[in-house]
């Protein structure tokens, strides 16, 4: 990308009750070495010192802005707001505890492609403590530069903390719909437009901790069958989304159609249709999931029997 020409870069962070890991989050976001310019902090109501440490870096970085929430909004609210306020080019989403390499936004932005509207990059995992776990991101799921919104219909590669977009992508991602975590909506919506760009370097510590473990409480029996039963609906609503979403014009407009229909129902033609455009096209939408291909054809052979 032409020094010359840069495009300005504005940080979204969304915070709620942060304190513990806010310090080393925010002093990696005023070491990067790419000139940015804005940080906009929209705090959800917290109520420990979270607002506080934000305004002690405000004192010493006048680009850092604070908002705060009136009312508890949650996580996909939060973000909303915050990026509704950025006036930058591009913007790039932040989350409360993990640790941003100073190169990052400048990597990515040397590397991105003029026909792409999201980049990304990998990210390591370190403990409570800020120790390398030795795994990244990329050890776990197939992370590469997608051209189709195929790949997303089924899985998600990008991590909002590690992804930059351009503004004109807003108008198409906003409102964030509940249906879908927000990366991955980020994600389908931006390969409908153009490639998903990934630079193959992990440049974000990604801190795992207690306070952001997903599902971590087990349920019993009768109580696991009810959320079961909510979570294949999710999942339908999401096909028809996703569905929905895609341009009438689009290459994938078509295999969204039929899965969308296969997802309807557990219907015997139902289960058989949804159960062959897996097999048929299982290159493009197992894409995302680093699986042996035998387990690649288990799973659409169970897609006979379930939805995903």
């Amino acid at each position: 990308m032409n020094s010359q020409t840069k495009p300005s870069v504005s940080i979204v962070l969304a915070t709620y009750n942060g304190e513990k890991y806010f310090r080393a989050q925010l002093d990696s976001l005023f070491a990067q070495t790419f000139p940015l310019l804005e940080v906009i902090a929209v705090d959800d109501c917290s109520s420990d010192s979270t607002v506080s440490i934000l305004k002690e870096y405000a004192a010493a970085h006048p680009i850092l802005q604070i908002h705060q929430n009136e009312v508890n909004l949650k996580h996909n609210r939060t973000f909303e707001r915050g990026i509704q306020l950025a006036k930058g080019d591009c913007i790039a989403m932040c989350d409360q505890d993990d640790i941003w390499l100073p190169e990052k936004i400048s990597s990515l932005m040397d590397q991105w492609k003029p026909d792409s509207l999201l980049i990304h990059c990998d990210s390591e995992f370190i403990d409570a403590e800020g120790n390398s776990l030795n795994r990244k991101i990329s050890d776990i799921k197939n992370l590469q530069t997608y051209s189709s919104p195929v790949p997303f219909i089924i899985g998600n590669t990008v991590a909002g903390h590690a992804a930059i977009f351009r503004k004109e992508l807003i108008k198409s991602i906003l409102p964030f719909p509940s249906i879908v975590i927000h990366d991955w909506w980020m994600a389908f919506i931006a390969a409908t437009q153009g490639p998903v760009q990934y630079v193959d370097k992990p440049l974000i510590l990604y801190r795992q901790h207690a306070g952001n473990v997903i599902g971590a409480i087990k349920v019993k029996g009768q109580k696991k069958k009810k959320d079961n039963s909510e979570l294949q609906q999710r999942i339908r609503e999401r096909m028809k989304l996703f569905f929905q979403s895609c341009p009438e014009n689009h290459s994938a407009k078509k295999l969204l159609s039929q899965l969308a229909s296969s997802y309807s129902s557990f219907s015997l033609s139902n289960n058989f249709l949804r159960m062959n455009l897996f097999f048929a096209n299982q290159e493009q939408l197992l894409a995302t999931k680093n699986r042996s291909p035998f387990r690649k054809w288990l799973f659409c052979v169970k897609m006979f029997f379930t939805v995903q």
